[in-house]
C-alpha cells in the first residue's frame, strides 16, 4: 500500500514538495488558498481563485498602496497575462492598455486584439501614462536601456513604472544587440549585465 501511495505522490508532486497557505489575494479580493507543488515558489505558488503568482501579488500590493486610485488612472502593461494582475486591472481600470510585440506588423495597429509596441520605439506621445508595468518582460528585450527610456518619456511627471525580472533562473531571452547593433542570441543571467553564450 506504501508503496503505491508514494508512486501517485510521485507523479502528483514530482519535486517530493507540496505547500499549502490560507490568505487574502491582492489581486482577486477573495479569502483563499495560496497552494504549490513545486519548490520554486516564484512561479508555482498560485492563488487557487485567480491563479496569480507571487510577484503578480506584490506588485498588486504596491500599486494599490502607493496608488490607492489606480482605477482612474492611465495604464500600459507591456505583455501581460491572463491572470493575476493583468485580470484584475483588465476589469477594474477602464483606461488600462495592454500591448504586445508582432515583428513585422505596424506599430501602433491594434494586432490579435492587442496594440502592437515595441518597447524600444514606442508610438505613444510623450507623457501618456500615469503607470507602466512589465512583468518578465525585460529580459527579453534586445536593448533594455532603450526600453526604459522610451517608458521614461512615456509615463507623466509624478508618474510610475512597475517591473520584475526572473530574479535567478537563467532562462534564453530573445536576443540582445551586441557591438555594431548586431543581434546575438543570449542566455540571460540574473544579475544585470551578465549574460553567457548559449551552448
Amino acid at each position: 500500500m506504501n508503496s503505491v501511495i508514494k508512486k501517485i505522490c510521485g507523479e502528483i508532486f514530482p519535486d517530493g514538495f507540496y505547500f499549502v497557505h490560507r490568505g487574502q489575494c491582492p489581486c482577486c479580493g477573495k479569502s483563499t488558498a495560496f497552494f504549490a507543488k513545486t519548490s520554486w515558489l516564484r512561479d508555482s505558488f498560485i492563488c487557487t481563485q485567480c491563479g496569480s503568482l507571487p510577484r503578480e501579488r506584490a506588485l498588486a500590493q504596491i500599486l494599490k498602496e502607493e496608488y490607492p486610485n489606480f482605477r482612474d488612472l492611465k495604464i500600459h502593461e507591456s505583455s501581460p497575462d491572463k491572470r493575476g494582475l493583468s485580470a484584475m486591472l483588465k476589469v477594474q481600470c477602464p483606461h488600462y492598455l495592454e500591448t504586445q510585440f508582432f515583428p513585422g506588423e505596424p506599430r501602433g495597429d491594434i494586432v490579435h486584439g492587442f496594440r502592437n509596441e515595441n518597447l524600444e520605439e514606442q508610438t505613444f506621445a510623450d507623457e501618456s501614462f500615469d503607470i507602466v508595468i512589465t512583468q518578465d518582460v525585460m529580459e527579453h528585450a534586445y536593448n533594455p536601456a532603450k526600453a526604459f527610456s522610451e517608458i521614461c518619456r512615456t509615463l507623466k511627471r509624478g508618474g510610475g513604472s512597475y517591473f520584475h525580472s526572473s530574479p535567478d533562473k537563467p532562462k534564453p531571452a530573445n536576443g540582445c544587440l551586441g557591438k555594431g547593433g548586431r543581434r546575438r542570441e543570449t542566455c540571460v543571467s540574473a544579475f544585470p549585465g551578465i549574460s553567457r553564450e548559449p551552448g
